[in-house]
């Protein structure tokens, strides 16, 4: 999904973003490769626990194949093969998704559409499509493609699926992915969420903040699927869900929702600024900021909880 930076923060900022000797750097690059599996090998995180995962020299490569119109509709063609190349191309589009710029590209190439083409096809392929958009609905960028592809309704079928036991929760990626794009779909795209993902997410933010980051690809911890995730991208969903339905964050407060946004804003859990910020991306106490200011607007919650965050609030001048 977003992978975290593995090295700490210490790698080069990407091109676009703050370093313009990268940017220099990407444009002095050899030529990309223009086939399916060559392309998937060279942007994949080697060495990284999750082949999507930033934070590595892929990263260059990943920036160049973004700018690069014939690889981008090479990539977007191949949903269109086998299952094994629709399953590599959308592992390949949640590699290069690392910036709103990348992902905006992707999605002006077409990979939007063919990601939400690809829900209506085999689980394998659904679980290869569905991060790939969850990462891409991070985006304002890429937020009215996904929207004009159709995907509000494809995804809210998925969400209702009841999942088989022990298979990966496909309905909860649905979910987070829905919320994710409420930001840009407001109300009526947040009301197809449902209402028992809110503690869902909430575990799976709360999972992530606890956990050792070079332990959540081997156990499977978002969604039984063998992937990365940020802690800013699971909160950057509850936010976004909890700004636009009061009955979604009517839920939140039922959920130890409160008590974690007040440790982030108190500095007592960690913030992940390192991993985000290079990246054009908003960070965890970002989020935690708007949830907080969010969920106060809502009803919800004992007079006492309200009162702890709200204080919590202030002191962080929100």
């Amino acid at each position: 999904l977003d992978g975290a930076c593995c090295c700490g923060g210490s790698c080069s900022p990407l091109p676009g973003i703050e370093d313009r000797q990268s940017c220099r750097e990407v444009d002095s690059m050899g030529t990309l490769p223009t086939e399916l599996k060559e392309l998937r090998k060279a942007v994949a995180a080697a060495g990284l626990p999750d082949e999507g995962m930033r934070g590595s020299t892929a990263d260059l490569v990943k920036m160049q194949a973004a700018m690069d119109g014939e690889v981008l509709n090479m990539l977007v063609q191949s949903f269109r093969g086998r299952t094994a190349d629709v399953v590599a191309a959308a592992h390949t589009v949640r590699s290069i998704a690392i910036t709103p710029a990348a992902a905006g590209a992707l999605c002006q190439a077409g990979a939007a559409a063919a990601l939400v083409d690809s829900l209506s096809r085999p689980a394998v392929i659904r679980a290869a499509a569905l991060p790939a958009m969850a990462r891409l609905a991070q985006y304002r960028e890429a937020q009215v493609f996904l929207l004009q592809a159709g995907a509000p309704i494809s995804l809210a079928r998925l969400c209702r699926e009841v999942p088989q036991e022990g298979a990966p929760r496909l309905d909860l990626v649905a979910s987070l992915t829905l919320a994710l794009l409420s930001e840009a779909g407001g109300p009526t795209v947040a009301s197809a969420v449902p209402l028992r993902s809110v503690a869902e997410m909430v575990s799976l933010l709360q999972r992530r903040l606890m956990a050792e980051p070079g332990s959540l690809v081997a156990s499977r911890a978002f969604c039984g699927l063998p992937l990365d995730y940020r802690p800013r991208f699971a909160l950057q969903a509850i936010a976004r869900i909890v700004e636009h339905s009061g009955s979604h964050a009517a839920m939140g407060w039922q959920t130890p929702l409160p008590q974690i946004l007040e440790n982030l804003l108190d500095g007592d859990l960690p913030n992940d600024a390192a991993a985000n910020r290079p990246y054009g991306s908003p960070d965890v106490l970002d989020m935690a900021k708007a949830c907080s200011k969010a969920l106060l607007d809502r009803q919800g919650g004992t007079a006492e909880v309200r009162e702890a965050l709200r204080s919590v609030a202030v002191r962080a001048k929100l």
